[in-house]
């Protein structure tokens, strides 16, 4: 999927590059989500917007995944189609049922799974799996598929985000950003 999206020189440099700026993610990530309050239905456009921070402020080839997500077996979200976007280029993620995270490697970055679940709470599938799992207050996940394979917790890969989806998730990212900021003078 990833020679697909972006060529074969992009696939190799994925594979080839292993993960090891762990400092740099933790980094991007907090300062991703110190601007970003918690929202269910977050999760492309602050995956976009990490990936993207990633690969041009530290040179991170990180891949912007979007797919399903399982836990204990049972889809909690499933990806049926691409995101669809807007005559002007906005994200309707409205009508999107589908998961999105960055890939580096083997890892899986995803910046909005623990904040949809403790927004959805208890009474979730997905809320009480993270909270028996993970804990409360947690921020990002950053796990393997081999560790996260080992809790029952599974993210399935179905395309790769390519130029003008991330950016115009991305812009989506900039333009609640800049919502929230002005709800908040």
């Amino acid at each position: 999927q990833i020679s697909i999206a972006h060529g074969s020189e992009a696939a190799n440099s994925f594979f080839e590059h292993p993960l090891r700026e762990f400092d740099s993610v933790r980094r991007a990530v907090t300062e991703l989500m110190a601007i970003m309050p918690p929202m269910v239905g977050a999760c492309a456009m602050m995956s976009a917007t990490l990936g993207a921070h990633l690969q041009d402020e530290y040179n991170i080839p990180a891949v912007i995944v979007v797919g399903d997500l399982k836990i204990q077996g049972k889809k909690i979200f499933d990806y049926k189609k691409p995101i669809p976007f807007d005559s002007d280029g906005t994200p309707n993620l409205k009508k999107w049922s589908g998961h999105c995270w960055v890939g580096i490697d083997e890892w899986i970055i995803d910046v909005s799974i623990f904040r949809t679940a403790y927004l959805l709470g208890a009474q979730s599938v997905l809320g009480r799996f993270v909270v028996e799992n993970f804990g409360e207050k947690r921020g990002a996940l950053l796990a393997s598929h081999g560790e996260l394979a080992s809790k029952e917790m599974e993210y399935i890969p179905r395309a790769v985000l390519r130029g003008r989806q991330i950016n115009n998730l991305v812009s989506g990212f900039g333009y609640m950003v800049e919502k929230n900021l002005k709800n908040s003078e």
